[in-house]
């Protein structure tokens, strides 16, 4: 037979730490911009040696505006790094306390505390080191973020299937 199923309610708590905010922004600006930035960085590339090689000098214009382009993932990826450690030296309190229920899921801080019905989590992102809530279909910059390592596999796997079971996307 297979394992029984995950007693739930389960409190984890945790500490939120400077490499979890960088492991969160690495995670989801590898997620959501691996393929533009695979083409940004070839295009970017070709612009720098056309720039170095080229030695038509009026044509510089025509490199440097694909240039500048390609740095939009760049500038994204800052973007996200500064929202995550920024949320990480607001908090007075490091430590989040999480409840997985039956019907939502709870972040406690010592600040705040945020309720979600599995309904409304659109989609999960699942990584050997953290897993990436999202409470709308677009992977914008709204997420939580939670570690692996102290969830535990039993209620990680109870967190995907919350997720599925309630229509959102596990990716």
């Amino acid at each position: 037979m297979g394992t029984p199923p995950t007693i739930l309610p389960r409190v984890i708590t945790y500490e939120w730490s400077r490499d979890l905010s960088r492991a969160a922004a690495r995670r989801y600006f590898s997620r959501r911009f691996r393929r533009p930035l695979i083409v940004f960085s070839i295009i970017g590339a070709v612009c720098i040696g056309g720039l170095i090689f080229d030695p038509r000098k009026d044509m510089a214009g025509a490199y440097w505006l694909p240039l500048i382009i390609c740095l939009i993932p760049v500038l994204v990826f800052v973007r996200v790094y500064f929202k995550m450690t920024r949320a990480f030296e607001e908090l007075s309190d490091k430590r989040v306390t999480v409840r997985v229920e039956p019907e939502s899921i709870t972040f406690e801080t010592s600040e705040s505390v945020s309720t979600m019905k599995w309904s409304a989590i659109k989609r999960l992102w699942r990584f050997p080191d953290v897993l990436l809530i999202f409470r709308y279909k677009t992977a914008d910059l709204t997420f939580s973020a939670l570690p692996v390592a102290q969830l535990g596999a039993e209620v990680g796997r109870a967190i995907e299937d919350k997720v599925r079971q309630h229509g959102g996307q596990v990716v």
